[in-house]
Parts: structure tokens; C-alpha cells; sequence
């Protein structure tokens, strides 16, 4: 396991956030965080997030609801919902959240399904269940306690997933028909994610699809509840983060992700994990 914490006071403010790269699970990482008056912005994740809360109380907007989750809750996000997030309480706020790959989950679907299925999501966004909270945080303590104990991880992980999956899992067998209109913004997404390292102009997205700029603009926003450039430099710190390494400059991976200069990755990188990139460059390498 590769992390780094990192404490920062402003003020009478703090927040410290603790990132953890699995290696006995490739493909899935944790975050552990305290913050008060920290805010993420509203952001989606092309993974699944399951998160716990700790201490406190974790208030946040998820496809248009406000939820406000108290000790022990769990919370399950699908891939691309948007919300944010942040403590409702001046004493702040303390949870644990570990993203999955998409491919992960459908394959543990796949195992405990067989292949019938074409779609699989959590149906509920907040669960109160003391017997899977103590699961997640069983599996939370081995990830922290690393010592080479890949098997101890293994079972753990499948043992907790496979339990939300069954208790809060919705899965179709039938083909999921897709609307007209989440077909466009599907394919405009797909474009945006393939050019994010260039400087795209929304005529030439709205082109791709054969849309208006000014109509591509509104449907986009209703169909993700994020604006084509909220959408773009998400996309983009996503690609900062995958390459950050100890080879590359900071600079560089700037330029790679299309960010216009470093100081606007930092930027955009502490919006969205609360840390910059040189205190992630540092969390997984040391």
C-alpha cells in the first residue's frame, strides 16, 4: 500500500487527507478524510464510490437530494452522479471512501449473477446497516495495516462488496433502453474524454453531435448536471492524476492533462481531492 497524509491549517480550519493506493487490489484505491470547512464541488467519478462516515455528520447533494449522513452510514455512489460534499457540523467530519473500477464490480456481478445482465447500479444513495458498516471498516483496518496481507484484503474486500451488492444492488436482464437525447450526450462525453488533452472549443463538440452549441450546452447540463468545461476539467484531472509520477515534472503533466499552466491544475486538482499535485506526487511516492 503507497500513501502520504497531509495536514493543512487555515486558520481555525484543518483538513487532512490520507490516500491509499492497493496494491493487493489493482484497480481500487482509499481516501480517508477529516475536514471542517472544507467543500468539494460538485464532481462525478467514473468509478463506484463507497464511503462510511466516521465522526460527525457528512452532508452532501447527490442527483438533485440533500443527504446528510451520521456515524456509521454508508454511502454508495454509482459512476457518474454528480454531487459534492462537505461536514455539517463545525467539529468536523471524519469518513473513509474507497473508489472501485466499474469493471471490478461487474465482474464480482458477473460471478455472483452469471452473464444475464445488462446494467447493475445501487438504487439507494445511504444505508444504515450496522453488520455491512463493520465489514467496510474491518476491510478499511487490513488496507491500513498493509504487511504484504494480500489475502486478508481479498476476502475481506469480496466480503464486504459482494454484501452491498446483494442487500442494495439493482440489476436488469433485459437491454436498458437508451433515450435519444443520453445517446448524444454519451457520444459527446466520448469526445470530450478522447480530446481533453487539447484546447476544444464547445462548437466543436456540439458539431460532433449535430447540435446547436447553445442547445448542446443545455442538454448537456440536464442530462450530467455539469457544464461541458466542469465536465472537461474533471476529465482532466482525472488524466493529471493517472500520470502524476516521479519522473514526470509537474509542468509537464499539466501540459499532458490540457491544462493551460500548473497553477490551474493545482487549481482544479484541490477541488476535487482536497490535496494539490505535488502533495499526491508525494503521498504515492513515498
Amino acid at each position: 500500500m503507497l500513501s502520504g497524509k497531509f495536514t493543512m491549517n487555515k486558520g481555525a480550519s484543518e483538513k487532512m487527507f490520507n490516500f491509499l493506493e492497493i496494491k493487493a487490489l489493482t484497480g481500487v484505491s482509499l481516501l480517508e478524510a477529516q475536514m471542517y470547512d472544507f467543500t468539494y464541488k460538485k464532481h462525478s467519478h467514473k468509478e463506484y464510490a463507497i464511503a462510511i462516515t466516521r465522526r460527525g455528520i457528512q452532508s452532501f447533494h447527490c442527483e438533485g437530494h440533500l443527504y446528510k449522513v451520521s456515524k456509521n452510514g454508508i454511502i454508495t455512489i454509482n459512476p457518474g452522479e454528480v454531487h459534492d460534499g462537505y461536514s455539517e457540523l463545525k467539529s468536523g467530519l471524519e469518513y473513509q471512501i474507497v473508489y472501485i473500477d466499474a469493471e471490478i464490480i461487474n465482474k464480482t456481478v458477473r460471478e455472483m449473477y452469471g452473464n444475464s445482465f445488462s446494467y447493475f447500479h445501487f438504487n439507494e444513495t445511504v444505508h444504515y446497516d450496522n453488520q455491512l458498516s463493520y465489514k467496510l471498516v474491518d476491510l478499511f483496518r487490513a488496507i491500513n495495516e498493509g504487511n504484504n496481507n494480500f489475502l486478508e484484503v481479498h476476502t475481506k474486500f469480496y466480503d464486504a462488496i459482494a454484501g452491498l451488492l446483494l442487500r442494495y444492488g439493482e440489476l436488469s436482464k433485459n437491454p436498458v433502453s437508451i433515450k435519444k437525447d443520453n445517446f448524444l450526450i454519451k457520444r459527446a462525453c466520448e469526445y470530450i474524454d478522447s480530446n481533453a488533452h487539447r484546447n476544444i472549443l464547445l462548437d466543436d463538440i456540439a458539431e460532433e453531435i449535430n447540435l446547436s452549441p447553445y442547445y448542446f450546452s443545455r442538454l448537456f447540463r440536464k442530462t450530467t448536471g455539469l457544464t461541458p468545461h466542469n465536465y472537461l476539467n474533471q476529465r482532466r484531472v482525472e488524466i493529471a492524476k493517472k500520470i502524476i509520477n516521479k519522473d514526470i515534472s509537474l509542468s509537464k503533466v499539466a501540459v499532458m492533462a490540457g491544462f493551460s499552466d500548473q497553477s490551474h491544475m493545482n487549481r482544479r486538482f484541490k477541488e476535487r481531492y482536497g490535496i494539490t499535485p505535488g502533495q499526491y506526487k508525494k503521498a504515492i511516492s513515498d
